[in-house]
């Protein structure tokens, strides 16, 4: 509808190196372990103006060196499961040179997610800062798995990710 083109392609830094210094790419989506290939490996990004993360945790060394390297890139995270929408906790895109601090965390509960931090005795909230687990509720949150009898999700409390997590002094959700 806008013109764009979509490209998923099996992963080579050479075809990397060559589809970013083609000028053509402006966003990229891709997992931190690729974006560490960026770094290491790619020196001219061409037109690409929007990195996107996703599908595991882009740790603040990887981010420091997106920084460090491309500072006026802008960065964006995403945070999901394959059990709920994929895309509950969304950090909108952010100038990486600008305003580092933003790009360490996974950004806010995205439109149709519930995201909290509960503590795993208790499934009460926790305060601000404290660590607890990440449960996500929502419109498209799995309820059971195909041939599995247990429930995967929670009527009231949503989906377990079981991975820590905590909600920093901004209301941005960190892991």
């Amino acid at each position: 509808m806008a013109g764009g083109t979509v490209w998923i392609d099996n992963f080579s830094v050479e075809k990397l190196r060559t589809a970013l210094s083609s000028g053509n790419v402006t966003t990229f989506v891709t997992v931190p372990s690729i974006a560490r290939t960026l770094v290491s490996d790619i020196t001219d990004t061409g037109s690409l103006r929007l990195l996107v993360l996703g599908g595991d945790f882009a740790d603040k060394e990887l981010i420091d060196a997106l920084a460090l390297k491309w500072p006026a890139l802008y960065f964006a995270n995403v945070y999901g499961c394959t059990e709920t929408s994929a895309a509950d906790l969304i950090l909108n895109p952010t100038m990486l040179g600008d305003n580092i601090e933003e790009c360490y965390t996974l950004g806010r509960p995205g439109r149709y997610s519930t995201v909290r931090v509960l503590d795993n005795e208790t499934k009460k909230d926790v305060s601000q800062g404290t660590i607890g687990c990440i449960w996500i509720k929502g419109p498209f949150v799995t309820k059971n798995y195909i041939g599995v009898d247990a429930l995967v999700s929670d009527d009231e409390l949503g989906f377990c990710t079981n991975d820590l997590g905590f909600i920093d002094g901004k209301g941005r959700f960190c892991f």
